[in-house]
């Protein structure tokens, strides 16, 4: 089995940690919630994007493969 590399792991507990202690701020709730939808998918398709080009770079092609002719 192939796990992930530390560095993705820090990544992804930061990025928890950091969710989670914003979330406690009622001043970024109000903020949050005046976000428009459209942006809110924006943001998930440029992180999906973005973790595409990471484990291509990462693994050299082996997690994704796109043949373009």
């Amino acid at each position: 089995m192939v796990y992930p590399p530390l560095w993705m792991w820090l990544v992804a507990v930061t990025i928890t940690f950091v969710g989670l202690w914003l979330s406690r701020s009622l001043r970024m709730d109000k903020r949050i919630a005046c976000l428009p939808g459209w942006f809110c998918a924006l943001l998930a398709l440029a992180a999906l994007v973005g973790m595409w080009y990471l484990l291509n770079a990462q693994f050299g092609g082996l997690a994704f493969r796109l043949s373009l002719p």
